[in-house]
């Protein structure tokens, strides 16, 4: 049993870990037993596990911590397990969560067609500073579902000057007060729109991107109990 306290890898320190399960996981014999203690833990990095036949990591209701930036390259953002060539894996018991929000959730109060924008309100939980990149917008209906009263994709950021620094943009917008942005070019040209005051729009600062999980040339994966708050992108 290979026991994370007892290679020198804590719960809860609020420091990056990923190098010290990265040795671990290099000096694992085939048929291993990791076993985390629970509490949480920051990866700031990829974890590579490759060529390992009959290994079970045991969360114990850990949490791990992956980064995400909502003002940094997307590929600042880092998946937290890739494994390649393993057969009879088991990953049993853990909870996976980002650092930072990967988008946020404002409501309609103004919509400007002529200018074509709209003004979304935000709760206290969501501050915008003004650097965060935003690649994607949907609207919402009362149950949280998308129903694409406006949609939009913007994958392709680009620097632009912002203040005495720079920031990437994918949709433009103008920040009005930390709690309300005026989103800009909503309408793409199409005079007939949906869009209501008193909307929720669900807005992103990423879609493609980080996972949780990646397997390539594994057999016999075996996933259980596993939560996943946040993700830079999909689960696995």
């Amino acid at each position: 049993l290979y026991f994370l306290p007892d290679f020198g890898i804590e719960e809860n320190t609020q420091k990056d870990c990923t190098k010290e399960l990265q040795n671990l996981f290099n000096s694992l014999p085939d048929g291993a037993v990791v076993q985390f203690k629970k509490g949480t833990y920051n990866v700031f990095g990829t974890i590579e596990i490759s060529n390992k036949k009959d290994i079970k990591i045991l969360g114990n209701c850990a949490t791990i911590i992956a980064r995400f930036d909502p003002c940094a390259p997307i590929k600042n953002n880092n998946d937290v397990f890739h494994f390649s060539g393993c057969s009879n894996l088991t990953v049993q018991g853990f909870f996976f969560d980002t650092d930072n929000s990967i988008g946020a959730t404002g409501e309609v109060v103004a919509i400007n067609s002529e200018n074509s924008s709209c003004d979304l309100l935000f709760s206290d939980e969501f501050k915008w500073s003004g650097c965060e990149h935003i690649v994607g917008t949907n609207s919402i209906n009362e149950k949280g579902s998308p129903d694409y009263a406006i949609a939009t994709y913007d994958h392709n950021l680009t620097e632009e000057k912002y203040g005495n620094s720079t920031r990437l943009v994918g949709r433009d917008y103008e920040v009005i007060n930390p709690h309300l942005i005026r989103l800009k070019g909503i309408y793409s040209g199409d005079p007939v729109n949906k869009l209501q005051i008193g909307h929720k729009m669900n807005i992103r600062y990423i879609i493609y991107g980080p996972s949780v999980f990646t397997f390539k040339s594994c057999h016999k994966v075996l996933l259980k109990d596993i939560v996943i708050y946040s993700a830079g992108s999909f689960g696995a």
